[in-house]
């Protein structure tokens, strides 16, 4: 019976996670060439690629093939075809575009590369030449590489939330606000809500630049804010958005977030918490676990967090009622009503 399990046993997934990042380089040349795009506009032969793309169509070939192969293409009489992913996701210039997300992990290519000193040093590891200013210069190149797809995100949140329909000129309050993704969608489902986006004075300025691209900056109020040493009011807003910042500031400075925000809410008013939660045991949901080493790498005490550590946090700070709404992203939204 041992003998027989042992040859059951293959190294096949050690093997394929080994090359893991060739499927990352392949996706991410691909979105660089516009390949996708290029098909969605009848150029569908290695040859008719090779040549709008100024690459060598051997090569070319090679890459193709191995789209096919990771589903993002199939062939049909010799030339490639998209499939419904890709010709929804990865066509430029569709609403759900997701080109910039994938290039967005370019930023973490060296980083990353640097795993076994971040865990022997216990300091986290920022790509060559964005240290500076606190490491500014990274997030400066990230935000706009997520704007788009944290916005489709937070338009289906503020469907489920109500924003628009049965919630109207809610004084919001969104910390954090970085690229103004969430406030500019709740902005947008009603235009008689006003967002408070707080958040460093340098980020504000990308805030302001994508709140006038999409119309509607006279919706906004910017509050240059220290989050972690300043208040952030008390008694003064319907609602506080904190969407994907407590996996980059950790357990600590989270609570200290949280019981800010409670203190600023009104009575009754809601938190609502976006964020990438990993399965109660932490044992299976792989996303959101290495999406915890990426923290690790990127930041001094970042990590992700389950659903059960965010309800006693919003229940240590006060509020009365925590509940989960699901929309369409990796993980529910947590709302605590003070």
């Amino acid at each position: 019976m041992e003998q027989k399990q042992r040859h059951e046993i293959s190294p096949e997934q050690i093997v394929l996670d080994t090359f893991a990042f060739c499927r990352t380089r392949v996706l991410s040349t691909a979105v660089d060439l516009e390949l996708f795009t290029h098909i969605a506009q009848g150029k569908k032969s290695a040859e008719e690629l090779a040549q709008v793309t100024e690459t060598n169509s051997r090569g070319l070939k090679m890459v193709l093939d191995t789209l096919c192969a990771m589903g993002y293409l199939h062939k049909s009489n010799g030339r490639y075809e998209l499939t419904p992913l890709s010709r929804f996701f990865l066509v430029k210039g569709k609403k759900m575009y997701y080109g910039e997300y994938v290039k967005h992990v370019d930023l973490s290519w060296e980083p990353w590369f640097k795993l076994t000193e971040v865990l022997k040093t216990g300091k986290p590891s920022l790509p060559s030449g964005t240290e500076q200013d606190g490491g500014f210069n990274y997030y400066k190149e990230l935000v706009p590489l997520l704007f788009r797809t944290t916005h489709l995100v937070a338009a289906g949140a503020a469907k489920a939330l109500g924003i628009g329909t049965q919630l109207k000129g809610l004084k919001i309050m969104d910390v954090g606000t970085g690229s103004g993704a969430w406030g500019i969608a709740l902005a947008q489902a009603d235009p008689s809500c006003h967002i408070y986006g707080v958040d460093d004075a340098l980020v504000l300025e990308q805030t302001r630049r994508h709140a006038e691209q999409m119309g509607v900056i006279n919706q906004f109020h910017f509050l240059p804010t220290n989050v972690e040493e300043d208040p952030l009011g008390d008694h003064e807003y319907d609602m506080a958005i904190l969407s994907y910042v407590c996996h980059g500031e950790g357990e600590r400075k989270s609570k200290i977030i949280i019981s800010k925000i409670y203190k600023a809410l009104k009575t009754n008013g809601r938190l609502v918490i976006c964020e990438l939660c990993p399965d109660e045991e932490r044992e299976k949901d792989f996303f959101t676990l290495v999406f915890g080493v990426n923290m690790l790498i990127h930041t001094t005490e970042g990590n992700t967090f389950t659903i059960s550590e965010y309800t006693s946090w919003l229940k240590d700070a006060g509020f009365k009622n925590v509940a989960t709404i699901d929309i369409p992203a990796t993980s529910p939204l947590i709302v605590g009503t003070k």
